[in-house]
């Protein structure tokens, strides 16, 4: 199985580093990644420039368009089995992808769906939901939200 990841980024300066380390440091690697700047004006595009050494991230400069937009770019583009997005103020556990494919395997699915963050210290998650592990940029610390 192969994964596609659609990063929409549009002026997330302070936080699309994180989002994109937590890509690099995945443990499972058969993906690419299709960063759609979406007209940025604050130097996101700076930043995106030094995750592109790795053959597996792209970057496509759109004039600002929106969020649905932007991933509809990257649907487009898409080479892989699999499609994830992740927003750049967003961040994930290294075992995400993982998680999310032996789901997918596990259950035969055509579409699984994760919600779910921490902020302030609690974990939020939607009824019938036994696990998290998507992070969000207004967590107050790094602590894994795994039920």
């Amino acid at each position: 199985m192969s994964i596609t990841v659609i990063v929409p980024v549009y002026n997330k300066v302070s936080a699309v580093e994180k989002c994109l380390q937590s890509i690099v440091n995945q443990k499972y690697t058969n993906y690419e990644v299709i960063i759609v700047n979406d007209g940025s004006t604050d130097g996101s595009e700076t930043v995106i420039q030094k995750f592109l050494n790795d053959n597996r991230f792209h970057i496509v400069n759109e004039k600002n368009s929106g969020v649905s937009h932007a991933r509809n770019v990257g649907i487009k583009m898409a080479k892989k089995e699999h499609i994830v997005f992740i927003d750049a103020d967003d961040y994930v556990d290294s075992n995400y992808f993982t998680e999310l494919l032996n789901g997918i395997e596990k259950n035969n699915d055509q579409m699984t769906i994760i919600s779910g963050f921490k902020m302030g210290g609690k974990s939020y998650t939607p009824p019938q939901q036994n696990f998290c592990l998507l992070y969000t940029s207004d967590a107050a610390d790094d602590t894994p939200c795994v039920d």
